[in-house]
């Protein structure tokens, strides 16, 4: 998974990213001063550190996010729900205080398996809803040797999004323009 980016890029993506995150909490009737992320995924999620990056962004801002990660390489989100690869994805996401879940299916899923990504976004979204949390969708980016991916890549969480009221993150999109 290796990629020459434009840090420039990748910084604009990385910010665009801790917008939405706080800024879904700049409006509300009590301001937070922490709010606490749990990202659900795989290595898309751990492997550029962005759990380590967001912390040491934060330092610097009034708000605090406070991240924690639910991750293993190459899983899907059924993966994470039916708890294999020893993911206990469920479990924290219901003794977590979560304000905000961030899900992830595979990179590949959205185009080969629609149909999953849907299913499984859509138990997560609830059960995510459940607990008082509000489910975010890490729009992943397509693969550097099919770009042309990206669009289809899109509308599935885009779909997800629109049917469960779930914010989508176009981290995709980012990285496709930092890839420019």
């Amino acid at each position: 998974m290796m990629h020459r980016i434009n840090n420039g890029g990748f910084r604009k993506c990385l910010l665009g990213f801790l917008l939405i995150l706080c800024s879904n909490y700049s409006s509300a009737a009590v301001p937070k001063d922490t709010v606490r992320v749990l990202f659900v995924g795989n290595s898309y999620v751990y492997y550029n550190n962005l759990i380590q990056m967001i912390g040491l962004i934060t330092d610097s801002i009034d708000t605090k996010i406070i991240c924690k990660k639910s991750v293993f390489g190459g899983s899907t989100l059924g993966d994470h729900w039916n708890g294999r690869k020893g993911l206990k994805s469920r479990q924290i996401i219901a003794n977590g205080k979560f304000d905000i879940v961030v899900i992830q299916d595979n990179s590949m899923w959205p185009i080969d398996h629609k149909d999953s990504v849907l299913y499984f976004g859509e138990l997560f979204c609830k059960e995510i809803k459940q607990k008082g949390a509000r489910p975010f969708l890490y729009n992943t980016w397509a693969r550097q040797k099919t770009p042309e991916t990206q669009n289809a890549i899109n509308l599935v969480y885009q779909e997800l999004g629109k049917a469960q009221g779930a914010t989508v993150v176009p981290v995709g999109s980012c990285w496709s323009k930092a890839l420019e």
